[in-house]
């Protein structure tokens, strides 16, 4: 038995030790690519997009570059949200400026420490768009991720900040930050040789604008309308599947409601529709038809205007008008916004 240990011990100490010197010496700002974060955002500086970048970048700690860069700015249109309002730009706001914030797997606690972070960077939004999606009120969906923008959560909360989710105690046992690091390793040079700088915003690759949207692949915005549907057919609905909306979760979001008119900013709701296929996958949740009529109420009780539903049939939209189960296409998305504004 002891012979057996001392060659177990043997056999995985280099391995270790490997994840451990990899996971010390490769600091997070290169496993998340802050560097090509920072070119990006010097080419917003002259408006100009950027394409062929990777989707796999951290969206909060890119949104928090683009807060730095409009910085002591007056914006007409502030934009908050899930990944389901990534592509909403000037198209939807009739050319007016914009600063899109939203963030893909958003939690109401990166809703709040973005917000957060902009009052930080003396940021005035006349308006405010807050996409509401039902998964804010699930308090178990998503995982640690906001932990990278930790600190403008606890500072809105005005409650003690952990250190955040990158602590070196935390990274050096972590597998996943190891294989984190041995792909930005091998992926970095090749990135940053293949992204380009346009005015466009309708390109071949994946297209972060100037002004924090994005725009899709052409792969991606054209996926023919029968394999989308195969999505919304067999996509889990697991995450829809929560308890009524608990006072924890409303009371939290109703403080950044406050705390957005308390700044002199006129909040738009925007419930964003989902695939019809997928909607009648998910209505049977009470928690769905629970989150449209409490912010409906809200908007009531606040003053708000509320644009949208999450039934597409009452919006409006159809299967044609989606890239996939969750995300509306941006033109669509626009068209609805657009209308009421």
């Amino acid at each position: 038995m002891k012979k057996f240990l001392r060659y177990v011990i043997s056999v995985s100490a280099p391995v270790v030790l490997l994840i451990f010197a990899v996971n010390y010496y490769v600091h997070p700002d290169y496993v998340y690519k802050c560097d090509i974060m920072d070119i990006v955002v010097s080419k917003a500086k002259y408006r100009l997009n950027t394409t062929n970048i990777d989707t796999n970048l951290d969206e909060r700690l890119f949104k928090k570059k683009y807060l730095e860069l409009y910085h002591d700015k007056d914006i007409d249109y502030l934009i908050l949200g899930s990944s389901r309002f990534m592509t909403v730009s000037s198209e939807a706001v009739k050319g007016k400026t914009v600063l899109n914030l939203a963030i893909s797997g958003a939690r109401l606690e990166d809703l709040i420490a973005i917000y957060q972070a902009s009052l930080d960077n003396k940021i005035h939004a006349k308006n405010v768009i807050v996409g509401v999606d039902p998964l804010f009120f699930n308090p178990n969906y998503g995982g640690r991720w906001w932990k990278t923008i930790a600190e403008y959560y606890y500072e809105f909360t005005n409650t003690s900040y952990d250190g955040g989710y990158n602590k070196l105690c935390n990274r050096i046992f972590s597998i996943d930050y190891f294989r984190l690091a041995i792909l930005a390793i091998e992926e970095r040079k090749k990135e940053k040789n293949k992204i380009i700088f346009t005015r466009d915003y309708k390109n071949e690759g994946f297209t972060r604008r100037f002004d924090g949207s994005v725009y899709y692949p052409r792969s991606f915005c054209e996926r023919k309308v029968e394999i989308v549907d195969d999505f919304a057919k067999t996509k889990n609905d697991e995450e829809y599947n929560f308890e009524p909306l608990s006072s924890l979760t409303t009371n939290l979001f109703e403080s950044l409601i406050d705390c957005i008119q308390s700044h002199n900013s006129t909040i738009i709701f925007v419930c964003c529709p989902y695939h019809p296929m997928f909607y009648h996958r998910i209505e049977k949740y009470k928690c769905i038809l629970d989150s449209y009529f409490y912010t409906k109420e809200l908007a009531t009780r606040k003053n708000i205007m509320i644009i949208g539903n999450y039934n597409p049939e009452v919006a409006g939209f159809r299967n044609k008008d989606f890239y996939d189960e969750v995300h509306p296409k941006k033109e669509s998305l626009d068209e609805i916004i657009n209308k009421h504004l």
